[in-house]
């Protein structure tokens, strides 16, 4: 079982619904050459607890970090390559828009420079209200300045960057 939070919960912008991205990444995946858990269910009708959730099959392992003394070192190759192996198997998955898995449009776009610029703008916009001291005008001139670079990227692909060896 998987919760996300409740609807009061203070959370950043982008983690707004993470559950439900989540249980659509692993839909997207599911015939794809990775492992993952089989989804069981999901709800998120928010009837039968405050929060959505879903059900999935557990997957035997354990965490690369939490293992990693065990580990060794010659296998640490085989390792990298198979984390390798799996993230390309993510990015192969294509979209019809850049920016995040939600149903809310506000975070769908046509271009990549587009969808980072709101996520950029959004997390400057979660410091402010948090009271974190950061450059935010410098930050905001660097995007800006970096538009032309990101628009390079022609393709909408599915991307996981919390894939490491703590995660």
């Amino acid at each position: 079982l998987k919760t996300g939070p409740v609807p009061e919960a203070e959370l950043l912008t982008y983690e707004k619904d993470i559950l439900r991205a989540e249980v659509e990444v692993y839909r997207l995946l599911q015939d794809r050459p990775i492992r993952i858990p089989k989804l069981l269910s999901w709800d998120y009708s928010h009837e039968e607890a405050p929060c959505d959730y879903f059900f999935m099959e557990r997957v035997e392992g354990c965490i690369w970090k939490s293992c990693a003394r065990r580990i060794p070192p010659e296998s640490r190759g085989q390792l990298l390559y198979e984390l390798g192996r799996s993230n390309a198997a993510v990015h192969s998955v294509t979209g019809q828009w850049f920016g995040y898995l939600k149903e809310d449009r506000r975070f769908r776009f046509d271009t990549w420079a587009e969808a980072f610029s709101c996520m950029m703008a959004d997390i400057l916009e979660d410091g402010r209200k948090r009271g974190c001291r950061l450059p935010y005008a410098e930050i905001e001139r660097a995007v800006k300045a970096q538009e032309e670079c990101l628009n390079e990227v022609r393709t909408p692909c599915l991307v996981d960057f919390d894939m490491w060896e703590g995660n």
